[in-house]
């Protein structure tokens, strides 16, 4: 069997109501060497049987089932399956618009890149309408541009517009952490933390759902979040160390992970977690010298200072 150039990994959990628009949107992509790769994570509605009807009617779609382990596991059991040259992400909740596979491939293929991004809109059913969140996933800069501290600052870390190469994920062993919030992050920073080029498209290309039921929408609502975002880092401070990524890029990434991790804390104040994180986030930070977070560029003199005051707990 021939192997496409793009795999598009679907996770799959009760959304019966959205899951008919994701899988029209793929299926009449422009782009058509793709294959679709549905995982459902143990869906309690109709959600599963939609999915048979799609892989009856386009054999491009293979549907793959697992007892309920959430977004990352269902994730990872995808890109266990997948045979794409390049890895791309979209929530049955979610939809393409037409070019975005035909799009972000020529980006790819044309410049090289090892990841390209493209523009979202945001679409709101029963939540309130956040201005902030359609600027976060505005594009800041354009075209092809190296990697830097500066160009993932002004990256989102979603996983559903971006297109990433399997060679890079495979090599590097890239995966979400079951179990944890946060799993775009970890994996858009461990991804990100080896890649030496992105392409940025500022065309909205992908239409991402903020509903009440969704995993972005809970996120907020829980209160083990602090420890998760935590854990994250501790995950991607192993990964460097395995992979020796211990350079200046890499140390002003994990820094300004451990710079947002920090003003969490302090602005939602999670009293409940607060001492424990504390102090995990304190251990991150051993070996980092004082003058380089005294002259972090990328944070203001406030959390300069409260990070200097975490080094100092342990």
């Amino acid at each position: 069997m021939t192997e496409p150039s793009i795999s598009i990994i679907v996770p799959v959990y009760n959304v019966e109501k959205y899951v008919p628009r994701c899988l029209e949107s793929l299926i009449n992509q422009t782009f058509q060497d793709i294959e679709i790769i549905c995982v459902n994570d143990g869906s309690t509605d109709a959600s599963s049987s939609i999915c048979e009807m799609y892989v009856e009617k386009d054999k491009r779609i293979i549907l793959l089932s697992q007892e309920n382990q959430g977004l990352s596991a269902a994730r990872n059991t995808g890109l266990l399956h997948a045979r794409g040259t390049y890895i791309q992400f979209c929530d049955s909740d979610g939809y393409y618009m037409p070019k975005m596979c035909e799009t972000m491939y020529s980006a790819m293929v044309s410049s090289d890149a090892d990841l390209s991004v493209s523009g979202t809109e945001i679409i709101y059913d029963h939540v309130p309408s956040i201005p902030s969140g359609s600027n976060y996933y505005s594009m800041k800069y354009y075209g092809l541009h190296p990697v830097n501290i500066d160009v993932v600052r002004k990256t989102d870390i979603a996983s559903w517009n971006k297109m990433f190469r399997k060679k890079i994920i495979d090599e590097y062993e890239i995966r979400y952490p079951v179990g944890l919030l946060y799993g775009d992050a970890c994996f858009f920073m461990k991804y990100i933390l080896v890649a030496k080029t992105i392409f940025v498209i500022p065309d909205c290309l992908y239409g991402h759902l903020r509903r009440n039921s969704s995993i972005m929408s809970d996120t907020f609502k829980k209160t083990p979040l602090a420890l998760d975002h935590v854990k994250i880092l501790k995950d991607i401070e192993d990964y460097m160390t395995k992979y020796h990524l211990q350079g200046a890029y890499e140390t002003d990434i994990f820094l300004w992970n451990v710079l947002a991790y920090v003003k969490f804390v302090f602005k939602h104040g999670v009293e409940s977690v607060y001492e424990s994180a504390v102090a995990i986030a304190s251990e991150r930070l051993a070996d980092i010298p004082d003058a380089f977070i005294q002259d972090y560029p990328y944070a203001s003199a406030d959390n300069v200072q409260k990070l200097a005051a975490l080094k100092k707990i342990i």
